[in-house]
């Protein structure tokens, strides 16, 4: 559910060649299909779905004719800040293939608890899955498991 496999887009595959490679080798694997999961960050990657459905489009009609039976959606890894909980509350564009919602927090500091408990209720008020993208990257949280409980038993999804 979470990859960098739209060309040229972030920090993941640079150009069309390196997103074939990467998707030959899924196959390789016995993988069918994939969601790709560019980043959406407002300073850094500053994505949007109208930024991500041209390039994500040309990955699709590359795949398509070289692994026809190889599936694709387009989602994003959306970082948490309040410009996210904005758009979730106003039902802003947000690509959450099968009403997904990844999301994640920064890797040098604990997020704002009141908006990260913000964020999960308004999500899933509006019928979105919270995922929480790579847990094993917050190292703020490595001596507090606790939290991930706290996160799971509020109904958020945590990828590993």
């Amino acid at each position: 559910f979470h990859s960098h496999l739209v060309p040229g887009v972030d920090d993941g595959a640079p150009d069309l060649a390196a997103s074939m490679e990467m998707i030959d080798a899924l196959v390789s694997l016995g993988y069918q299909g994939a969601v790709t999961t560019p980043h959406v960050m407002a300073d850094m990657y500053p994505n949007t779905p109208e930024t991500l459905l041209p390039p994500f489009e040309l990955l699709q009609q590359a795949v398509a004719q070289r692994h026809p039976h190889f599936s694709l959606a387009l989602g994003a890894e959306y970082f948490l800040d309040a410009s996210l909980l904005d758009t979730v509350q106003r039902d802003g564009a947000l690509l959450t293939p099968g009403g997904r919602l990844l999301f994640e927090l920064a890797f040098s500091a604990p997020p704002d608890a009141g908006l990260l408990q913000e964020f999960i209720f308004e999500a899933q008020v509006k019928g979105l899955q919270p995922v929480l993208a790579h847990i094993e990257r917050y190292p703020y949280w490595h001596e507090e498991l606790h939290r991930f409980e706290a996160l799971h038993e509020q109904g958020v999804w945590l990828q590993v």
